[in-house]
């Protein structure tokens, strides 16, 4: 196999798939699961179009991306999707970002990083309450605690 073939080669196998009408999420015998909204995984898809832009030089997958980009931009402040923001937002709109350096995807990639880091902010305080209330000036911990949601008292 000449290596260096590879990275033609798989645009050749993206051509196959460029034309899905939803993400492709995983395979199944040889197809894709797709989901509409892109789960978790659909910044990947984008991911993988600026990859064949970038080998190719082929503005169709450039065009692609940005029309894929629109269906997830959405989801640059949705706190339910967790650590998942930074699957979602890095190969689609920071790799964009870094391959035709539009503005507009660094703004939208800073928008979903402000939201991940609310979610670091709260596990930082939650973990560091953790360490003032489980562990002992011995350095010990205490093995079972109770605490009230509403009041926050710990006991």
């Amino acid at each position: 196999m000449d290596w260096n073939n590879i990275p033609s080669y798989a645009v050749k196998k993206m051509d196959k798939s460029v034309k899905l009408k939803d993400f492709p999420h995983i395979t199944e015998n040889g197809r894709w699961i797709t989901t509409e909204d892109g789960y978790w995984s659909g910044g990947f898809w984008v991911g993988l179009l600026w990859f064949s832009y970038n080998i190719s030089g082929d503005e169709k997958y450039k065009e692609s991306a940005y029309e894929w980009l629109k269906r997830l931009e959405s989801k640059k402040n949705d706190r339910n999707m967790l650590f998942d923001l930074g699957f979602m937002f890095y190969p689609s709109f920071v790799l964009g970002y870094k391959i035709t350096n539009d503005d507009y995807l660094k703004e939208v990639a800073l928008e979903a990083a402000d939201t991940l880091l609310t979610f670091f902010n709260i596990a930082y305080a939650h973990s560091k309450r953790t360490i003032e209330e489980f562990v002992r000036e011995d350095y010990s911990t205490i093995h079972v605690m109770e605490a009230n949601n509403a009041t926050e008292d710990i006991h």
